[in-house]
């Protein structure tokens, strides 16, 4: 019900956006990276045709190999540069799981990276909530937001609405999600990413209506976080 009633996107939806891309002359490059550890080829698919249907174009992808990956799968990614060249071509395996974040992280040509996992499927808004919320927040260092669960039926579930910044809840949980964004330049103040044994990983829930936090918050812990977006639409969601 919550759904149909708020969260539906129709066509004019989509229309009045791309309306409001076209009147923007500055769209920022988002750099996308993406590990696809133990993805299947049709998870892989649906994430890819997931970004074909954005409505927000400028973006790139690179993934990141750090285990054997299904042959199937490599080799639907492997001819992905040659179908659009917003795809960068796989990179070399590592042993390293932090090697091979940190070499993409460099690699990646815009200030803004997204993270997120190929179980992820994308909105067709989601990419464009994020830009919207650079262009409304130039400060923010950390874009984040809701998310909810897609179950075998195709229905949603599980809403997740996200606080603004608050850095008492992250120390306790990883309440970010499975796709986050966050300012390349500010990267090199933290440790090189590091995995130990039993740790959670980076972002391990999906995103969604974004959330922004700028250089004081992320420095002082204040809790003051501007909205990055005023839709209170869902942009993602987790199988």
């Amino acid at each position: 019900m919550w759904v149909s009633a708020y969260d539906t996107l129709g066509e004019a939806d989509l229309s009045a956006m791309r309306d409001e891309l076209s009147r923007s002359p500055d769209r920022h490059l988002l750099s996308l990276v993406v590990p696809i550890a133990d993805a299947s080829e049709a998870m892989l698919e649906a994430f890819v045709n997931s970004l074909w249907t954005q409505v927000y174009e400028r973006w790139e992808v690179n993934f990141i190999i750090s285990s054997p990956t299904d042959g199937h799968a490599a080799a639907f990614l492997a001819q992905l540069p040659s179908r659009d060249s917003r795809f960068r071509r796989l990179p070399q395996r590592t042993s390293s799981l932090a090697g091979a974040w940190n070499t993409a992280l460099r690699s990646s040509a815009s200030e803004f990276v997204v993270l997120v996992r190929p179980s992820v499927s994308l909105r067709p808004h989601a990419l464009f909530l994020i830009a919207r919320a650079i262009e409304r927040d130039p400060d923010a260092v950390l874009i984040y937001g809701d998310e909810d669960a897609i179950g075998e039926s195709g229905s949603r579930h599980d809403h997740y609405f996200k606080p603004d910044w608050n850095e008492a809840l992250l120390r306790s949980q990883n309440y970010l999600g499975d796709l986050v964004c966050f300012r390349r330049s500010r990267a090199p103040v933290a440790p090189p990413y590091r995995r130990q044994a039993g740790e959670r990983e980076a972002t391990s829930r999906s995103g969604a209506s974004p959330r922004a936090a700028t250089c004081e918050d992320w420095g002082t812990g204040s809790g003051r976080a501007g909205r990055g977006g005023e839709l209170p639409d869902s942009v993602c969601a987790t199988g």
